[in-house]
């Protein structure tokens, strides 16, 4: 069982350098294309987990934590991209009771990944 409640920091450093490593120089906006891109998918598929929660729709939480989990490990959001793959595990595993708590804390880690990569965008560190 993935165990996703730890106390990593919202925004891995280690990641976003090797997203950095991929436009050196910064010139092409290369990081900023991906972050902003990257609070569109977490906005949709935040939307898309709520919606299936509320509906009982074991599938497609299933399907938006999916389409979610490699984004965010790409910008570096490890604890969001691991309660993603927490939320699959519960669904595949037929443990429907895992899924309120698990619900609670993505959104929750949702929440602080996009503040924390719009405060980057906004401090000019992308």
């Amino acid at each position: 069982m993935l165990d996703a409640g730890d106390n990593a920091p919202v925004l891995d450093s280690a990641s976003l350098d090797q997203l950095r490593a991929l436009d050196p120089q910064g010139s092409s906006g290369f990081v900023k294309r991906v972050l902003d891109t990257f609070l569109r998918s977490l906005q949709n598929q935040r939307d898309a987990v709520a919606a299936a929660h509320a509906a009982g729709d074991l599938r497609a939480l299933s399907h938006a934590a999916h389409a979610l989990k490699s984004a965010s490990a790409s910008v570096g959001a490890l604890p969001l991209s691991r309660l993603c793959a927490a939320l699959e595990e519960a669904v595949r595993l037929d443990q429907p009771e895992r899924v309120p708590a698990l619900a609670l804390k993505f959104d929750a880690a949702a929440v602080a990944a996009d503040a924390a990569v719009r405060a980057l965008l906004e401090g000019g560190a992308a």
